[in-house]
């Protein structure tokens, strides 16, 4: 507080009091000074709070200075009006005290080693501040004035941590687990906090908020733990906060114990700790030895189990004062029954009498469990316990024979069937044995025997299958029944049940006879049924039902016990059921569905009703006639080998009578796609599995189906198969290694018949094999063969396309020579069958099946078989196909290829192209390379039916080159002549006398053309008919080079209308025929029909002199034609030759691109031409013919192309009159040497006019006329 007076010892202070002293203590002058002596001044010091402070005098101007000099008194705490605080700090809290300063000064605080968060100056004895947060106790504070402190120890104190929960408050005994502690004054931040649980300390703590810590709990084994947490230096503690969880067990690895000694087992269980903590345990109430509890591990325990009974035992497990339960853990055995003694109880007087009855056998328990026993349905009325294998029993009345006895032993239950028996009841006497057939009230029966016991017991009755209507109980041995209705036959037996006991009297009880009197007719309007009268039918139960002979009834009904209404069989009347007839039925027992008669015999038995039975996995239950007289039998689902794979059926259960098979499942679906095949096959008693077919790396997989994975194959232009199948020959086949098999071939002989069919809508489409054939497999064939059917490739379908485009531009020309043929039509699907090149000796059949409607609405057409040759890209029929049923045809072949059928029109078939063959070749020859192949046995490739004498024969060792690689084979089709071929023909002859066609058959077609033979091979051709005198048959091959016939030297004919030739190569071939060449009178051959020649020479003067009078009269003949002709050319045509000859190019020229048209039949029978080329032809000048010679007048020529080119125009408007032409007239054609220019005029006149008069519908007698060759008017020929 200052005003302290302070005195001030120093030196040189002056000597006098008149100097001005003054001084300062720090940095605050002193409230008053004064001079003492030179060597001292005194000062009242003002008010402060430093500490060695610095003392300034001054005396006069001069000054001097004393550090260190001066200090105020400290500050001192006397008490804190708040000594404790929560942790959170924040708390304004005055400090009282002393030498705080009588200012404001820098207060500043301490709480422990914490500054406080604010200090406020109040006086020089108290100080506000506000303290900051912390977790300790009994801090010390020290308040700063200045620069001096002062200090209190143990003022102050944080409040206590204090805690709430724990959660979760329980964990299992391995614990490890982290929890939270929730509670307050944990502090505002870590303090390191630390933590126990029941005297353990937790694992780990970390600190999150004053009022929360996560901690890990460590393994335990108790309940009701507390926690303790420690914050600072404050510990808070809560009880009962957090157990572990109880012990109990899971499961036994066996649950079922011996109860006569100790049994040790093993017991899984959760939360047993994970250390030893002495466990106990104890079941069913009976405590385990503790040192027979045995801890493994926090899971398992071994315990030693004591000797026991009952079942469903508890276990409890306990652990440090921790007890768990497993509720029904364990069950003692079952007590075991083995025999009882005695094992048949006697009945007397109706009840049976009571008996010690000893039951033997183990497992009763080690002392006196108080057992319980039934016999049969009835306790003993007491037991007692022996020892574990004898219990005895006293036993009560009962009825039943074969029955169980049953032990109860603390609630396991030991049980022994058929133990022991009673007396059971017996039958002896029926009284009215024999009985009407109508069961009436008054229709009782007395039945007699013994050990009926009571009425309690109900007993019942039953007369063969029919319960008696009603039994009543008189006394142990007699009881009343009301009969049932019935038929009379065969002595019933009769069966009485008491108690589930049964007594049976054999042969004991039969009905009246019935007996049949006659019929008659029982609806006038219906003559088909009748009524059957007698006596003692029955009632309800039975009608007739058998017939006798034919005679019978297909339904009954009853009417009464007199009558019955029968409907007769179907086409029967009354008439034909006679009284000996009608008495000869019988009568049975009516049965209704689903139970069927069996056994009724007339006199003897009525039958019994039984229902249809089932049939085991794999077969049902057919011909069972329900409400008839059969059981019917079992028959197999239809399976394998005997039905095709999509008919094949399975059962897998028993079922029903009426369970039916079940279709198998078609891997690959209906078709057999190749998509799957099976992987365990269709069984009667199991469906098929199916596994998806594998890919190939090159090719396609044919054959993937059935239970075959198929195999690759390379197939050229084949892409997607529609259905497949596979055939193995090795089962039923001989490996063949003889010399039959070669070329590293694979070769089998079957040994008896094989089939290989497809599926679904292509089921009868199949492979037929016979036996004893001998099968050489193509390339990568190893046992198997395949039938597939496949979609159109682009070759195929290109080759097919072109066909109908050629046909469409035929059609188009109008073109109805015999070349002209409608395209045949595939009506069946492609069969291919691999693998190529395997053949058959002899030949198998395939079939395939066809579009049936298809060919009923082509009214006179045919099916046949062709076969697929991609070398050539053509469809070959194949000799001998057959349609074996509508829709399905079949044909026999030695080679695998791609089958089809197709549709051939009428049309086509009257104009037929004859046939066709082709050859695989492969194995008849060597390959030197590829295309050169040499023969290693004689060749033969030849038609069949009318052409069968049409062939090519090739010897051995003859070298075949082809025209490109990779050919085999050869072929032979006969072909109409297109229009080029005819028109060659004529050109190559001299105008002479013959005007007849010059092709006598249609065209060979050899190929592949442009084979070559080295040496020749020969050909064969058939021609029609034999030559007229004066011509001879020759063999000519076409040149498409030079479209002319060249005749090959050497044709030989062998028979009437056949001719053969060597050849070099193969193209087309035709026989033509020719005039006799001119000859010189001096030598000359002439070919006759056998091939001979005959020498001209023995004839020399007779040919001589035949050949001067020809050359005379032809000579003179043609000068007078000559001149006749150029006196009657009209003069518009008599210019100059060389205009002529322009006007007759110009004219041709102009006629080139004309189609050609069809004219009369008049140059049958061997081709048809068209006027127009006919006048080309006639006015074509020979080769060594000079410039100025006129072949044919012009005008001739421009009268006939004007003919031929006219729609509409009269005949005879455009004839001059001078030819005589009219449209009635009948033109005929000279056969004579030459013919005038009047006469060649009216032969082209002809030819036009009978074109013309075709198609202008001129009478047919005309027309008759025309074709007959009869003379003109006028004498014209």
């Amino acid at each position: 507080t200052g005003r302290a007076v302070v005195s001030v010892s120093g030196a040189n202070l002056g000597a006098l009091a008149s100097y001005s002293v003054s001084a300062r203590v720090g940095g605050s002058a002193c409230e008053a000074s004064a001079w003492v002596s030179a060597s001292a001044i005194s000062c009242r010091a003002a008010a402060g709070v430093s500490a060695s402070l610095r003392l300034l005098v001054t005396t006069g101007a001069r000054a001097g200075t004393a550090s260190d000099a001066l200090s105020y008194d400290a500050p001192f705490l006397t008490r804190l009006a708040l000594p404790n605080a929560p942790s959170t700090g924040g708390t304004s809290m005055t400090l009282s005290g002393g030498n705080f300063g009588t200012v404001q000064y820098s207060v500043t605080g301490k709480i422990g080693s914490t500054a406080v968060q604010a200090t406020q100056w109040s006086s020089s004895s108290a100080v506000v501040c506000k303290g900051g947060a912390g977790v300790e106790g009994s801090l010390r504070v020290a308040v700063t004035a200045g620069s001096t402190p002062g200090t209190a120890t143990q003022m102050f104190s944080y409040s206590i941590p204090t805690l709430s929960s724990i959660g979760p408050a329980n964990k299992a005994t391995t614990a490890r687990a982290v929890v939270s502690v929730s509670g307050a004054g944990l502090g505002t931040a870590d303090y390191s906090a630390s933590g126990m649980l029941a005297g353990s300390a937790f694992e780990s703590s970390v600190w999150r908020s004053d009022t929360s810590i996560l901690v890990k709990v460590p393994a335990g084994v108790r309940t009701s733990l507390r926690h303790a947490l420690t914050a600072g230096e404050h510990s808070g503690t809560v009880t009962d906060s957090f157990s572990y969880d109880r012990p109990h067990a899971t499961a036994a690895p066996r649950t079922n114990i011996l109860t006569s000694q100790f049994f040790g087992v093993r017991v899984f269980a959760k939360n047993l700790g994970t250390s030893v903590y002495s466990p106990s345990s104890s079941i069913g109430g009976t405590a385990v030895r503790t040192s027979l509890s045995l801890w493994g591990s926090d899971t398992s325990l071994w315990c030693l189990v004591p000797a026991g009974v009952s079942i469903d035992k508890s276990m409890v497990i306990t652990i440090a004062q921790n007890a768990g339960t497993r509720e029904k853990l364990f069950s003692y055995d079952h007590p075991l029954l083995l025999t009882a003694s005695p094992r048949n109880l006697v009945a007397a007087r109706g009840r049976a009498i009571a008996t010690v009855v000893s039951l033997f056998g183990g497992k009763m328990g080690t002392a006196g469990y108080s057992p319980s026993v039934r016999l049969g349905n009835t306790g003993a009325t007491s037991s007692v316990w022996m020892s574990s294998s004898n219990v005895q029993c006293r036993s009560g009345a009962g009825w039943t024979t074969a029955s169980a006895g049953v032990i109860t032993i603390a609630r396991t239950i030991g049980s022994l069937t058929n133990m022991f028996t009673y007396d059971a009841p017996s039958v002896s006497t029926i009284k009215y044995a024999c009985a009407p057939t109508v069961g009436l009230p008054t229709s009782s029966v007395t039945i007699a025997g013994a050990n009926f016991f009571t009425a309690s017991l109900s007993p019942a009755a039953r007369l063969g299958g029919s319960a008696f209507r009603a039994t009543f109980w008189i006394s142990e041995t007699s009881i009343s029944s009301l009969q049932p209705s019935g038929v009379a036959g065969t002595p019933e037996q009769v069966v009485v049940t008491v108690a589930q006991l049964l007594a049976t009297r054999t042969e004991a009880f039969t009905y009246d006879q019935y007996s049949v009197s006659g019929a008659f007719a029982a609806d006038p309007a219906d003559d088909n049924v009748i009524f059957v009268y007698g006596n003692n039918f029955g009632n309800y139960d039975a009608t007739l039902r058998r017939k006798v002979g034919d005679i019978g009834c297909e339904a009954s009904s009853w009417v009464s016990t007199t009558s019955t209404r029968c409907k007769l069989f179907a086409g029967l009347t009354s008439a034909d059921a006679t009284t000996t007839i009608v008495k000869g039925m019988a009568m049975c027992v009516i049965c209704n569905p689903p139970q069927v008669l069996d056994g009724c015999i007339q006199g003897v038995s009525p039958g019994n009703c039984a229902e249809c039975q089932a049939c085991p996995a794999g077969s049902v239950r057919i011909n069972c006639g329900v409400g008839g007289f059969s059981r019917g039998g079992c028959e197999e689902c239809k399976s394998a080998p005997l039905w095709p794979i999509d008919d094949r059926q399975f059962k897998s259960i028993t079922g029903t009578a009426t369970t039916q098979c079940t279709k198998c499942t078609t891997c690959g679906g209906v078709n057999s796609d190749g998509t799957e095949y099976e992987a365990s096959p269709c069984t009667t008693t199991t469906d098929a599995s199916c596994q998806p077919c594998g890919n190939c790396t090159t090719g396609l997989l044919l054959g993937c189906s059935g239970t075959s994975p198929g195999k690759c194959f390379e197939v050229a232009g084949v892409e997607k198969i529609m259905s497949t199948g596979q055939l193995d020959l090795k089962g039923k086949s001989t490996v063949e290694t003889g010399t039959r098999c070669v070329n590293d071939r694979i070769c089998f002989s079957t040994n008896e018949p094989m089939e290989q069919a497809l599926t679904g809508e292509y089921r009868d489409i199949a492979l037929d094999i016979p036996q004893n054939v001998f099968v050489t497999l193509g390339a990568g064939g190893e046992s198997e063969v395949q039938i597939s059917v496949i979609a159109t490739p682009l070759s195929i379908a290109g080759a097919e396309k072109a066909a109908e485009k050629a046909a469409a531009e035929e059609a188009k020309l109008n073109v109805t020579t015999s070349a002209t043929a409608k395209p045949k039509t595939r009506v069946s699907p492609l069969v291919l069958c691999t693998p190529e090149g395997t053949t058959f000796a002899p030949p198998i059949k395939v079939k395939i099946s066809y579009d049936e409607s298809t060919v009923r609405r082509a009214v006179g057409s045919r099916v046949a078989v062709f076969k697929w040759y991609p070398q050539l890209l053509i469809w070959v029929e194949v000799p001998n196909s057959k349609v074996i049923r509508p829709g399905v045809a079949s044909v026999e072949t030695n080679s695998f290829s791609i089958y089809s059928v197709f549709l051939i029109p009428a049309s086509t078939v009257a104009a037929t192209v004859g046939g066709s063959a082709a050859l695989d070749i492969s194995d008849s020859v060597t390959a030197l390379s590829p295309t050169e192949l040499i023969s290693t046995v004689p060749i033969t490739v030849k038609l069949a039916g009318a052409y069968a004498k049409v062939s090519v024969a090739i010897p051995t060792g003859t070298l075949i080159t082809f025209p490109n690689p990779g050919i085999t084979s050869l072929s032979v089709a006969v072909l109409p002549a297109s229009s080029d071929q005819l028109a060659a023909a004529r050109r190559n002859l001299p105008l002479s006398g013959m005007r007849r066609a010059m092709l006598s058959t249609d065209v060979v077609d050899f190929g592949p053309s442009g084979t070559v033979f080295n040496p020749n091979v020969n050909i064969t051709l058939q021609f029609s008919g034999t030559p007229p005198a004066g011509q001879y048959a020759a063999i000519a091959v076409w040149n498409e080079a030079t479209s002319k016939w060249d005749e090959k030297p050497g044709t030989h004919v062998i028979e009437a209308g056949v001719a053969t030739v060597e050849t070099g190569s193969f193209s087309q071939y035709a026989v033509i025929t020719r005039p006799m060449p001119d000859s010189d009178g001096i030598l000359g051959t002439t070919p006759l029909s056998d091939g001979g020649d005959v020498d001209a020479l023995s004839l020399p003067v007779l040919i001589a002199m035949a050949v001067g009078a020809t050359l005379v009269v032809i000579v003179g003949v043609g000068v007078v034609c000559y001149m006749r002709r150029r006196a009657a050319m009209p003069k518009k045509v008599q210019e100059p030759v060389g205009l002529q000859r322009q006007e007759k190019k110009d004219k041709k020229k102009k006629k080139k691109d004309r189609p050609a048209e069809p004219v009369s039949d008049a140059f049958q029978p061997y081709d048809r031409v068209s006027a127009v080329e006919t006048t080309e032809a006639l006015g074509e000048k020979p080769d060594d013919a000079d410039d100025d010679d006129a072949v044919i007048d012009a005008s001739v020529l421009a009268l006939a192309q004007q003919l031929a080119a006219s729609e509409t125009a009269a005949i005879e408007d455009l004839a001059p009159p001078e030819f005589g032409v009219t449209s009635a007239s009948t033109i005929g054609i000279a056969a004579g040497a030459g013919l005038s220019s009047d006469e060649m005029a009216s032969l082209l006149a002809g030819l036009a006019a009978a074109e013309k008069i075709q198609e202008s519908g001129v009478p047919e007698s005309a027309v008759a006329g025309l074709q007959a060759g009869g003379g003109g008017p006028a004498g014209k020929p």
